[in-house]
C-alpha cells in the first residue's frame, strides 16, 4: 500500500512559497487552504475568456459535488480585486479568489503563455462558435490574454 506522501505529486521548485505567497479573498494563502483539505485551483485567462466564462458556470454547477467529496475551490484570476461582478454572475462571487495579475501563481504551477495556433486555430474558433451559440459572450480583456488557463 502507498503511504500518503507516495501518492501527492511532487512540489515544483518554489511552488511552495508561490502559494504561500498567493492570499485568497477568504483571508488563508493558497498553501494554507490546500494543508487543510484538498483544493482545485481553477486557473481562469482573462474575464472576456468565452471558455472562462464556461468554466465558471460548469464550478458552479458542479459545485455541491465538489465540495461533497471534501474538495475545496478556488478562483485563480489575473484581474484586479475586488472583481466580484463576473464571479457573481457566474454563480462563483463567493469562492474564495486570487488575483495574480503577475502571473506568479500561473508560472508556478507550469501554465504557459500560448502561441498563435493554440489561441486563433480551427479547434478555437469552432469551440467559441459553440460558446457563443450556447449564450456565452466575448467581453473586455482584463488580463493576459495569451496566458493559457
Amino acid at each position: 500500500m502507498l503511504e500518503p506522501s507516495e501518492t501527492l505529486m511532487p512540489v515544483a521548485d518554489g511552488l511552495e512559497d508561490t502559494m504561500a505567497g498567493a492570499v485568497t479573498t477568504a483571508g488563508l494563502s493558497l498553501l494554507e487552504m490546500s494543508e487543510q483539505r484538498p483544493t482545485l485551483v481553477v486557473f481562469l485567462r482573462h474575464s472576456g475568456c468565452p471558455f472562462c466564462i464556461e468554466a465558471m458556470a460548469d464550478v458552479a454547477r458542479q459545485r455541491r459535488a465538489i465540495e461533497q467529496s471534501g474538495v475545496q475551490v478556488v478562483l485563480a484570476h489575473m484581474g484586479p480585486e475586488p472583481a466580484g461582478e463576473i464571479f457573481e454572475a457566474n454563480g462563483v462571487g463567493d469562492l474564495p479568489r486570487i488575483s495574480d495579475p503577475e502571473q506568479k501563481l500561473y508560472r508556478a504551477f507550469g501554465l504557459r503563455r500560448g502561441n498563435l495556433w493554440q489561441l486563433g486555430g480551427p479547434k478555437v474558433w469552432w469551440r467559441v462558435f459553440q460558446a457563443l451559440s450556447a449564450g456565452r459572450r466575448v467581453g473586455r480583456v482584463v488580463g493576459d490574454a495569451w496566458q493559457m488557463p
